[in-house]
């Protein structure tokens, strides 16, 4: 099972113009201009040395400003199995995030795999 709950980065980020601040108070005006709108979350998991999804999670909410959210499940064989997985945030394929783990299932079990921000990748 692999899972996570993660905003994109903001798409749109440009200087912002004499316009844009003109008729706004001193201490509102900003050097920068950030759109809400975010870039989707891309995954790539490679099992045993095959890709096993590459998928990209579009951003929640009505401005596409939220999270993105995935639930992906992979029925596994028992034995050992080599996962290596790559995330990324950006409209670049940067792949930000990237690990790689061996571990061994067993018949009648669940292995997951989850992701934060704050600490990464989770293995349970």
């Amino acid at each position: 099972v692999f899972s996570f709950k993660y905003p994109g980065s903001v798409m749109e980020i440009s200087k912002a113009s004499e316009e844009h601040n003109k008729n706004k108070l001193a201490h509102m005006r900003t050097p920068v201009h950030m759109g809400r709108e975010r870039n989707p979350v891309k995954v790539r998991i490679v099992l045993d040395g095959k890709i096993v999804l590459e998928k990209s999670y579009e951003p929640r909410g009505l401005f596409n400003d939220g999270n993105s959210i995935a639930l992906e499940r992979f029925p596994l064989a028992s034995g050992q199995h080599l996962v290596e997985v790559f995330l990324s945030d950006s409209a670049v394929e940067d792949w930000k995030f990237h690990e790689k783990q061996s571990f061994e299932v067993q018949a009648g079990k669940i292995k997951a795999l989850g992701f934060n921000k704050l600490e990464g990748f989770l293995w349970y």
